[in-house]
């Protein structure tokens, strides 16, 4: 019988080993050692966020687990992400994994199991195992002074309506969170997204790899939802990712006009959001557009390196009959993947 086990320190030089014998392609994880414990050290138990399946002391297979901390710190139901999902290659000694999915749903029975960015067989796998399983809505919002884009693929530039309309809602950018604490009403969002102050600090403040802001929604100076961002570049040409969410989802269809002017004020070609979870006529209000995924529009994810390439993103989560919010910026999906670092 294998056992399953967190890896510990001693045994992180094998389970490095085993993801570079296993993972389809070579990975920034086996070769960053300051990237894979900010995404996977317990800095508390000194063990690794890596469940592992062992016999006669080799390792079958692995799952690596990224945790919303702030709820796990205060024994709320919260949610863990898995990636990485690896299992042996040898046929010999074949290990399919499915023991660690038991594993972590008998550990975290009270807790949501979620993953996001997985292939087409690795979809069907969570599907069978009885997942929720999906894509992300990819909204799009070009910058209406370009006639030319370097970055996406527009094929006519359909102008919006820049005029400036009347509005208590405007947006603030700023890149510290001490706003959070001094808007009490954020607190109430908290277990609708499963995140709170400690997580966006420590996710996007104290991030050492990429530098986020938060774009505030104010409406009289009270801030009823943000926006976390960050700007991706090529060839001197620039987009602004949205990667998360927080606050009142109806506060979104506000913010038309403000989205435009900062495109326009910022150069950005265009702003981008990934998403699960919210009404996409919402979103069609504050101006974004549903990207379909068709060869005529291209809006691009990845810029590591850059690609041209419309590029859908999956999700699964367990129990699949709970609701929540699911953006780009969960899991492992804002993680680094150049070499550069």
């Amino acid at each position: 019988m294998n056992k399953i086990q967190f890896c510990k320190k001693n045994n992180l030089l094998s389970l490095i080993g085993f993801i570079k014998n296993n993972w389809p392609k070579n990975s920034i994880l086996t070769k960053n050692r300051r990237l894979f414990d900010w995404l996977y050290l317990n800095r508390k138990s000194k063990s690794y966020n890596f469940v592992i399946s062992k016999s006669k002391n080799k390792i079958l297979s692995c799952i690596g687990i990224i945790k919303n901390e702030a709820n796990f710190r205060t024994k709320k139901k919260g949610i863990i992400w898995l990636t990485m999902w690896l299992s042996i290659k040898d046929k010999k000694n074949v290990s399919s994994g499915i023991d660690l999915f038991y594993y972590l749903i008998k550990k975290y029975k009270k807790h949501i199991i979620g993953t996001v960015g997985l292939n087409e067989k690795t979809n069907l796998i969570y599907k069978i195992l009885g997942f929720k399983t999906g894509n992300l809505d990819h909204h799009y919002i070009i910058n209406p002074k370009f006639k030319k884009f370097n970055l996406a693929k527009i094929p006519i530039n359909k102008n919006y309506n820049t005029k400036k309309r009347n509005s208590s809602f405007h947006i603030e950018v700023t890149n510290k969170i001490s706003f959070y604490k001094k808007n009490i009403n954020l607190k109430s969002y908290e277990n609708f997204f499963f995140k709170d102050y400690n997580y966006f600090k420590f996710k996007y403040c104290e991030n050492p790899f990429y530098k986020y802001k938060f774009y505030l929604i104010n409406k009289k100076k009270r801030t009823i939802g943000f926006f976390v961002g960050r700007v991706c570049t090529y060839k001197r040409s620039k987009a602004l990712r949205f990667v998360e969410f927080f606050g009142s989802l109806k506060t979104i269809k506000n913010i038309k006009h403000s989205l435009i002017k900062l495109l326009i004020d910022s150069d950005y070609e265009y702003i981008d959001f990934y998403n699960f979870g919210i009404d996409r006529k919402i979103i069609k209000k504050c101006g974004f557009k549903l990207n379909t995924l068709n060869k005529k529009i291209v809006i691009p994810n990845y810029y590591e390196p850059f690609l041209r390439k419309n590029i859908p993103i999956r999700f699964a989560y367990f129990p699949k009959n709970k609701f929540f919010p699911i953006f780009k910026g969960d899991c492992d999906q804002e993680r680094p993947n150049s070499f550069y670092l």
